[in-house]
């Protein structure tokens, strides 16, 4: 430790405080040493400051999640890919981050679409990407017709791609909304997945190979000819082995529809007879999902896919389940809920209009 009249530089602040106290001549150094109030007040002062100028970054993940571009694979057929999650990251995180810009677009049948897929570095080495850009797709996740659910394919491309720290690099998704054959599409709510990516949020790692990409926009195409705007509250129950399960509203906007659902259970333990007289039983946990499907007027029948639970205790469960919204002259949507969790129901509804 070092003093000049006045002035005080003391050692025991952290390594990467350049900062001086003054004092009296008269004050003891001793004082100083005690007075921890002072120290800690001292070091927030300037780890803050720091923070405000950038010169110290945060040991946090982006909310985004950091990225890694997988080098393509021909190992996964057509209609096949490879996902994972894992409690801890087993790669090379060095500040990749990918944002969609808009994340949610919703457009008219026949409009064309285009969204920004943003490459950034937020970390402090270039990162370089031998296959830049990677492959896309763009699926209609409700289309039962599909095993792949992919309505248009974004292959990859051999370039490489550097991007320094703090910069970024734009690839823009241009959709004249007709599939890989050329035909235009209906109306629906489509998902732009990325596809070979590895994912860490803080918490999980994600993979996603092949044809099972990461969710990364959504796209929203409503009738070209006006849609439904209209709110129903239902609540129709219907029981089926001892599980209630109600359709509580119907909320019909410009770019989706809102299904409201609840699920009751008569006992939280269900017990199921085998074909061969075995019991089976099964305990019915606070986030069971629901599974089904609906059909507008005598189109075709499509995957209730977009299913959110909302909250579950004591044997009563919420869901708020999302379609594609209804043309303006629709007559009848319905819906079939066939499974809470892995107990099959059979639960029908009709909604006129």
């Amino acid at each position: 430790m070092w003093a000049a009249p006045g002035l005080l530089c003391s050692p025991d602040l952290p390594f990467y405080s350049v900062g001086c106290i003054f004092i009296s001549p008269a004050q003891k150094v001793e004082e100083m040493k005690s007075n921890t109030h002072m120290k800690y007040a001292f070091f927030i002062l300037v780890a803050g400051t720091l923070l405000a100028c950038g010169c110290m970054e945060p040991d946090t993940v982006n909310p985004k999640g950091e990225w890694i571009i997988l080098p393509g694979s021909d190992v996964w057929p057509e209609y096949s890919g490879y996902t994972s999650v894992s409690d801890k990251p087993t790669g090379d995180y060095q500040g990749l981050v990918i944002d969609t810009v808009p994340e949610y677009l919703p457009v008219v049948s026949g409009e064309n679409v285009s969204i920004d897929v943003i490459f950034a570095n937020r970390g402090g080495f270039p990162i370089v990407i031998d296959n830049f850009p990677p492959a896309f797709f763009i699926k209609d996740p409700a289309d039962l017709s599909n095993p792949a659910r992919i309505t248009r394919r974004y292959l990859r491309v051999d370039d490489t791609a550097t991007i320094e720290p703090g910069g970024n690099i734009v690839h823009t998704i241009q959709w004249d909304q007709r599939n890989d054959r050329g035909f235009r599409v209906a109306p629906a709510i489509y998902v732009l997945e990325i596809a070979d990516v590895m994912r860490y949020d803080g918490k999980t790692e994600s993979i996603h190979q092949g044809s099972l990409g990461e969710q990364i926009a959504e796209i929203a195409i409503r009738p070209a000819g006006g849609t439904l705007e209209r709110s129903i509250v239902m609540n129709r129950s219907i029981t089926d082995k001892g599980i209630t399960i109600t359709l509580e509203s119907v909320d019909a906007k410009a770019d989706s529809v809102e299904l409201v659902f609840s699920v009751s259970a008569e006992d939280p333990d269900y017990i199921e007879v085998m074909p061969d007289g075995r019991e089976w039983t099964y305990t019915i946990s606070d986030d069971e999902p629901i599974h089904g499907s609906y059909r507008i007027d005598d189109g075709k029948v499509r995957y209730l896919w977009n299913v959110e639970s909302t909250g579950g205790k004591n044997s009563h469960y919420d869901y708020r389940c999302k379609i594609e919204s209804l043309p303006r002259d629709v007559e009848n949507l319905s819906v079939t809920i066939d499974s809470f969790g892995p107990i099959q129901v059979s639960c029908e509804y009709d909604i006129i209009f």
